[in-house]
């Protein structure tokens, strides 16, 4: 492309610099290296960082500059050529000189370093108080550099010095820091914790029983409960026989959860009526005594039970040792030696009925019988009994059976309760009573459809009609019904039972009284272990597994509290990092036994998964040093990927040491080579180097992203802020400076200021910065006109400056700047001026036309021209004139309504004159206007007040044409709406308010207190009914705008008014599905043990759980007849209380 253009700089003698520059671009190798790498080296980290780089450059425009631009420990710009204190990976090293001029390689500094680790293993005390606790440091495998030292550290309750072994003793309770330090002066902290087993705290649950096993020795039974066993225990017993202590009772069970143990001891030479008591003493010394315990006496009381049997309510007579009529303070329950006779006569003596109870064999496998019952005797009359044990004891009363009067069937209440395991789903309980035989509830119509759209918990079920249930609960004449799975709506249904009762009502379920599921996971990371999951579930009742994807350790925690209306919202703490998969399975409070849907749905469970990132040492990312005047301040910036804030600060080597500091400023007058470490809140620690230059102003670093492209920086600070000049004046706040493309316009000298504020002191300086162009080469050509020059692909004939970029392979392109002037040609020019019609001879030709002719005459240089001046001496005169649309305009005699150009001639005494109209036509003035008010507002418009939506419109005389203005008036009426998640609400309670769309809400209500009166979605503490009210600017228009809602405000007790509990007295574990469990039935109450035994005070069931119920099982087996049962609970209004009372099983 450049045959043509050689050719003509031959032929026009041209300026010589040419030949430079097709030099450079077709030999660039000839051209010398300014700046020269000789190598890059490097020495690996054997430790966290202490490799290091060194370069070798030389260059003819000092001084060298060196800076790491990339790779694990970016460095600033310095003038020195090693770089200490690194660890290892692949860096980027940049080496500029005075001339701009830069070069960049990349280097590795191996290594495979890893911090020192642990993951300590505890031996916690035996005793509480005790010092017999041990901790093993338990280093992690590939982790520092050995040799290691372990040392426990302040504020530890015992402070040991360094130590090879990892491995403590004879500790105490409490948090224990334990450092792990490796030969690289790296250290690892970590705080483990020694706890102290709780006090054993043992009590003795329930009053023991007694059972007389023998006719001169009786079975003592207790049930004991401790926060922690220590056996062996030493037990003591105190008769009116005398006393003796064993360490081994005759039978001790161990087997039952929850701290709680039956122990059983046989007692020799005891009878009714005789006393004991009891010392234990667990193997740390801890003791309880018992009251001195008296066996009842051979004396039995009656009760009356009436119940229902064929159709008809009978009376029967239950005659029992233990009594409510035969307690006597001080004395526990006692059992009898079986077998147990009677004989009941009547007042004529005559025997009605004989009997032998032998009861049902104790842990021992000894009879257990402390009552009977007699029935079908006549009623309204007087009886006598005689009762004898197998140990010759006996006792007689008279006793009187009443007649029964039969109640009427009804329904005692109902309950619902928002609680289910899947979306819009409630549970009900309908407790009934008086019914002649086991009833069974027919549901007759309701609801077709079941299900949610809900996205996550979207499913489909259906309701069948009519639909019969069976009683799932069940005393001697009440009977409970469960249903779970009910839709929103309204139920029919009729209680019938095979006596002919017959019973109709409905339940009515709201849509604020079924479920609304939804969760919300989140995580808090801390340090090593310490990372903390926080999970929300709109459920009272269910679990959630959390199972480490790495490892595969699982959590579980289940939740059953007492109220259903009580949200899941918890956290677990002390995870390690890693990948963690969630799954919480729904739970309805109350069991899904009894779903009256048709098609079967599962409970829902969601699953998810959680990433906690990984804990990595506190590092240091960059290091800025910054001068103001005469102080020179070291800046250490903290990785904030790695450690945990809040983090500390020290230099521990070079030319000056500083302690431990907070902040991460220092005063680091001295120029030279320093070590900084870094601390978090977790212990740990690590170290880097950090060059103090005494550059006063740093150099740029300058960058290039390709061959036409520049990058200048200083880098970011928090104490520096730059502002930098361009040679034409624009000025641009910022540290860095891009430029892409650089263009010849960009060149020159740029001004830089830098401000400085740092630790109170405020310092301003400059410098300047040279940009040139690269590879740029400038010729001046001069050309006559008509010639043209050609550069790479362009040819140019005119004057100018042109810019063309000649491309090299592989190389970076050149940049031609050509300054092109044409040379004057040699000019002579003739005037002449006549009339029209006229002609003039000119160089051999004539010319009759006004215009400029022009002739070129050869000449030894550029051609001469000669150019004539012809002009024709014709009179015009030029008006310009408007008028309005419809009104025309004269013009000579003649009426003009048309814009346009008209012309007439007028003759006169020399050439003629021609007079030019050039008529505008104005079109009348009309303007729009669109306005839109708020309703009730008004808008003026001529003198009028507007209010209604419409189209107006106006004449406006002015001092041109008229204006016509035309009115477009919209009326708007927004609105707002406000909704709670809750329209009642206890004291003290607090609602969550939404208004829709808006601006500028404001918020008010008597008594209520806003945590944000100004937001859309506040929440509100009431401490009255009354209504919230809302005001707001609609959005867009800005128009007023209100509404309330009505909140009830409820008083504790008025809350707890349908607080409940209720205990069946009767249940059959037959398997058949219904009445197979005894459990607590209750509402707005907690739970805190529900505990049964049977006669004799053995306990067969516990548990703090109010979903779970006893199947009236005992080891396997299941075991007819009456129980009693303790119910320890708190009320709604937090009152502690006691329910007892008696269950009888039926098989």
């Amino acid at each position: 492309m450049f045959i043509s253009y050689l050719a003509y700089m031959t032929r026009l003698a041209l300026h010589p610099y040419w030949l430079i520059v097709i030099a450079l671009f077709l030999f660039p190798s000839i051209v010398p290296a300014q700046l020269q790498v000789n190598a890059v080296s490097s020495t690996p980290s054997t430790c966290a960082n202490n490799g290091s780089i060194t370069i070798d450059a030389v260059t003819v425009s000092p001084p060298l500059l060196f800076s790491i631009t990339a790779g694990p420990v970016p460095a600033p710009v310095q003038t020195a050529s090693v770089f200490h204190s690194l660890p290892a990976g692949t860096y980027t090293v940049t080496i500029s000189d005075g001339a701009a001029n830069t070069v960049s390689r990349n280097v590795v500094v191996d290594g495979n370093y890893l911090p020192p680790d642990l993951q300590p293993v505890n031996i916690h005390p035996f005793c509480n108080g005790g010092s017999d606790g041990q901790i093993a440091g338990n280093r992690v495998a590939g982790t520092g550099l050995a040799p290691f030292t372990w040392q426990l550290m302040v504020p530890s309750p015992v402070v040991t010095p360094p130590q090879a072994s990892d491995t403590f003793k004879s500790l105490p309770a409490g948090d224990y820091t334990i450092r792990l330090t490796d030969a690289c002066g790296g250290f690892r902290t970590f705080i483990t914790t020694l706890t102290n087993p709780p006090l054993s705290n043992m009590v003795f649950f329930v009053p023991p029983r007694i059972a007389i096993t023998g006719c001169d020795s009786a079975m003592l039974s207790m049930s004991l409960h401790a926060d922690a066993w220590r056996f062996p225990l030493t037990c003591t017993f105190v008769t009116g026989s005398g006393s003796f202590t064993t360490r081994s009772p005759t039978i001790i069970d161990t087997s039952g959860c929850c701290g709680y143990i039956t122990l059983e001891q046989l007692l020799p030479g005891f009878t009714y009526g005789d006393q004991v008591q009891v010392t234990i003493t667990d193997s740390c010394g801890a003791s309880v005594v018992s009251p001195t315990y008296t066996a009842r006496p051979f004396s039995f009381c009656t009760q009356v039970a009436q119940y229902f049997a064929d159709c008809d309510y009978k009376t029967s007579i239950i005659f029992n040792l233990n009594g409510g009529a035969c307690e006597v303070p001080g004395t526990i329950g006692t059992y009898l030696k079986a077998p147990v006779s009677y004989v009941v006569t009547d007042a004529a003596n005559a025997v009605l009925a004989t009997g032998s109870e032998t009861g049902f064999p104790g842990i021992g496998g000894y009879p257990i019988i402390s009552s009977f019952t007699v029935k079908d005797l006549p009623v309204n009359n007087t009886y006598h009994i005689v009762i004898a044990d197998s140990c010759g004891h006996t006792t007689e009363r008279d006793f009187y059976v009443p007649a029964a009067v039969t109640p009427v069937p009804a329904i005692s209440s109902l309950q619902i309760v928002p609680t289910a395991c899947v979306d819009s789903a409630a549970f009900a309980f309908l407790f009934v009573e008086n019914f002649k035989k086991e009833p069974r509830l027919v549901l007759l119509s309701g609801p077709v459809r079941m299900g949610s759209t809900k996205a996550g918990y979207a499913y489909e079920s259906n309701y069948v009609y009519p639909d019969t249930l069976a009683p799932m609960g069940f005393g001697y004449n009440n009977y409970r019904f469960d249903m779970s799975n009910l839709s929103a709506g309204t139920y029919q249904f009729k209680l019938i039972d095979s006596c002919g009762s017959e019973v109709f009502d409905h339940i009515t379920i709201a849509e604020t009284e079924v479920t609304n599921l939804s969760h919300r996971f989140t995580y808090r990371k801390g340090c090593p272990g310490d990372n903390k999951l926080y999970y929300n579930i709109a459920a009272s009742h269910g679990n959630i597994r959390i199972r480490n994807l790495t490892t595969g350790e699982e959590v579980y925690k289940y939740y059953q509290p007492q109220d259903a209306t009580v949200f899941i919202n918890d956290s677990v703490s002390n995870l390690a990092s890693g990948r963690y998969e969630l799954a919480f399975t729904y739970a309805s409070a109350y069991g899904v036994s009894s779903p009256i849907n048709h098609l079967p749905v599962d409970c829902k469970v969601i699953t998810d998964t959680l990433v906690i990132e990984g804990y990595q040492t506190p590092a240091i990312l960059i290091n800025n040093y910054v001068q103001c005047k005469t102080n020179t301040y070291l800046e250490l910036v903290a990785d904030s990927s790695k450690g945990v804030a809040p983090f500390s600060y020290e230099i521990i080597s070079g030319p000056q040491v500083f302690p431990v500091q907070s902040g991460n400023l220092f005063a680091a007058a001295t120029p030279g080579t320093y070590t900084a470490r870094i601390y978090d809140v977790c212990g740990n620690a690590s170290t880097t180097g950090v060059t103090v230059s005494a550059i006063s102003f740093p150099p740029i670093a300058e960058r290039t992203f390709s061959c036409n492209s520049r990058q200048l920086t200083y880098g970011r600070s928090a104490y520096y802020t730059y502002r930098w000049t361009t040679p034409g004046g624009v000025t641009y706040a910022t540290d860095t400076l891009t430029i892409d493309p650089v263009t010849p316009g960009d060149t020159g000298v740029y001004t830089i200021q830098r401000a400085t504020d740092i630790n109170g002191c405020r310092d301003t300086s400059y410098t300047t910065y040279h940009l040139q162009l690269k590879n740029v080469y400038t010729q001046n050509i001069s050309l006559c006109p008509g010639r043209s020059v050609t550069v790479g692909r362009h040819s140019y004939n005119i004057a100018g400056v042109f810019t063309d970029t000649l491309v090299r392979p592989l190389l970076c392109d050149s940049v031609v700047v050509t300054r092109i002037t044409l040379l004057p040609y040699k000019r002579d020019s003739v005037r002449y001026t006549m009339c029209p019609g006229q002609q003039y001879p000119f160089n051999g030709r004539t010319y009759s036309v006004a215009g400029v002719y022009s002739d070129t005459l050869g000449t030894a240089t550029c051609d001469s021209i000669v150019t004539l001046l012809l002009s024709i001496n014709l009179k015009r005169d030029s008006i310009v004139r408007s008028t309005c649309a419809n009104m025309p305009y004269v013009f000579n005699g003649r009426q003009l309504t048309q814009p346009g150009i008209y012309r007439d001639t007028l003759p006169t005494a020399g050439c003629d004159s021609i007079v030019v109209l050039n008529l505008s036509v104005l079109p009348v003035k009309r303007n729009t206007i669109n306005i839109t008010i708020c309703a009730g507002e008004s808008f003026q418009f001529n003198g009028l007040l507007l209010t209604e939506a419409g189209v107006y419109h106006d004449t406006l005389p002015t001092a041109t044409c008229d204006s016509m203005v035309v009115l477009n008036l919209s009326v708007t009426a927004p609105v707002i709406q406000v909704s709670a998640n809750a329209d009642t609400v206890v004291v003290g309670g607090s609602i969550q308010l939404q208004a829709t769309q808006a601006n500028q809400y404001r918020w008010e209500g008597g008594g209520v207190v806003f945590n944000n009166p100004g937001i859309a979605n506040p929440a509100a503490t009431p401490s009255r009914s009354g209504w919230i009210t809302v005001h707001a600017a609609s959005d867009p228009e800005g128009c007023p705008v209100s509404d309330s809602v009505f909140i009830t405000v409820l008083s504790r007790a008025t809350y707890c008014a349908d607080a409940y509990i209720y205990m069946p007295t009767g249940f059959t574990p037959n398997g058949d599905g219904r009445n197979d469990w005894f459990r607590v039935v209750a509402q707005k109450i907690t739970l805190k043990s529900f505990r049964i035994f049977n006669r004799w005070g053995e306990q067969v069931f516990t548990t703090n759980d109010i979903a779970t119920g006893w199947n009236g099982r005992y080891k396997g087996e299941r075991l007819p007849g009456s129980y009693v049962y303790m119910v320890t609970y708190t009320d709604c209004m937090g009152v502690v209380k006691m329910v007892t009372g008696t269950i009888t099983l039926l098989l």
